[in-house]
């Protein structure tokens, strides 16, 4: 079996309906370098098994299509299994941070309070240089992700390179 995590963001009202449901939910804050909220994200964060991505795939899309919240993104991660590693979108880690230390995106679980950095590639021939830097911290692969609704128009004005990094724009 290999894990997977997924992360369901959508609207307000998403994170009560999980709760229903039974599913870790969490919401963040994407920051500015200033530690200040660009904005706050409503999302699913659990972990499941499947012995196949495509088992989790089917699963996670038949999951976001009976909710009743507008879906506004959804993400498929994993950890850094060999055979995933040319499928994937990109590679992330994520770490403590303590806010001094903006060169990387940051972010903030509203219900703990903890503050997290994020790095990430989307070259390749970066990855085992990446896996290296980051082996002392959580390291994932992004497996799938795929942005609905509103949040498109968005990127017409922003890189999604802007966009997934969570940079001020």
């Amino acid at each position: 079996m290999k894990k997977f995590e997924v992360h369901i963001t959508g609207d307000e009202t998403i994170n009560a309906e999980l709760d229903k449901l039974g599913i870790k939910n969490i919401m963040v804050e994407l920051l500015r370098r200033d530690l200040s909220v660009i904005r706050t994200e409503y999302m699913s964060s659990f972990v499941i098994d499947f012995e196949r991505y495509e088992e989790c795939y089917d699963f996670v899309n038949k999951l976001a299509s009976n909710l009743n919240a507008t879906v506004l993104r959804i993400k498929i991660e994993c950890p850094v299994y060999l055979e995933y590693i040319e499928r994937s979108v990109y590679i992330e880690a994520h770490f403590k941070a303590d806010g001094s230390n903006v060169k990387y995106p940051l972010s903030r679980n509203v219900r703990s309070g903890k503050l997290i950095g994020t790095d990430r590639s989307y070259s390749k021939e970066e990855y085992n240089t990446f896996i290296e830097k980051w082996k002392a911290h959580e390291v994932e692969l992004c497996l799938f992700v795929i942005l609905y609704g509103k949040t498109l128009i968005g990127l017409m004005n922003i890189s999604i390179f802007q966009y997934l990094q969570g940079l001020s724009f």
